[in-house]
């Protein structure tokens, strides 16, 4: 619903079935969805075997045509003005690729403005659901179970593209899917998928190994914590 009452109205909505269980009560609901607004396309996929998050938005990325792409889970909600205030930001700096907003709460650092890599490196801050990013970006998902959007915010801004972060909740977790899996729960895996994403940019900006090297073992630190805050 949210996507539907958004302020400035999307033009196309594709919704990508990771080869879920309950594939019929989603047909049933893309269904109503067409007959109640038919000034929107709707497309719906579903992945023959689970391919997991990457793999799965990259499949709806490659097919869009309009100029931008956003993303939302099926556990996040945005606020209904969320695409129409970031567009205003697009249209202040053109040279942008992505903008994104906080999610649930305003970063305590009050930071808005463009994203650095050092910045980054220490915190994946930048919720995917709300992020609006230019469709003719090259760069996609790593196609991880997880950490897969820290490594293409990474990508692109060691490449060059300019991310812009709202601190503005413009995003929200829907809370009638908390009980939902949560791939970002598992620390383990995350924290490995984090280590290894942060690794393969050894090569690409060699002048930050010493930050990059920083931010592993910060990575290991939270690790540590959040063991011994479940232990005790």
């Amino acid at each position: 619903m949210s996507v539907v009452n958004q302020t400035l109205k999307v033009e196309k909505i594709f919704i990508i079935d990771d080869n879920s269980k309950d594939s019929n009560l989603l047909k049933e609901k893309i269904l109503y969805f067409k007959n109640k607004y038919k000034k929107i396309d709707f497309e719906y996929f579903k992945n023959k075997k689970n391919l997991g998050p990457g793999i799965s938005r990259n499949i709806a990325w490659d097919k869009v045509k309009t100029d931008f792409i956003a993303f939302l889970d099926s556990d996040d909600i945005w606020h209904h003005d969320k695409l129409k205030r970031q567009l205003k930001i697009f249209d202040e700096f053109p040279e942008l690729s992505a903008v994104s907003s906080a999610k649930n709460r305003i970063n305590r650092n009050n930071f808005s403005g463009f994203v650095k890599l050092k910045q980054i490196l220490f915190s994946n801050f930048i919720p995917l659901s709300t992020v609006l990013i230019k469709s003719n970006v090259k760069n996609r998902f790593s196609e991880n179970h997880y950490a897969e959007d820290y490594s293409l915010w990474l990508d692109m801004i060691c490449e060059g593209h300019n991310f812009y972060y709202m601190n503005n909740v413009l995003c929200s977790e829907n809370k009638r899917c908390l009980n939902t899996h949560n791939l970002s729960k598992n620390i383990f895996k995350m924290t490995f998928f984090t280590q290894l994403t942060l690794f393969k940019l050894y090569k690409k900006k060699i002048s930050f190994v010493l930050i990059i090297l920083l931010s592993q073992m910060w990575e290991l630190f939270k690790l540590f914590a959040r063991i011994l805050l479940k232990l005790f």
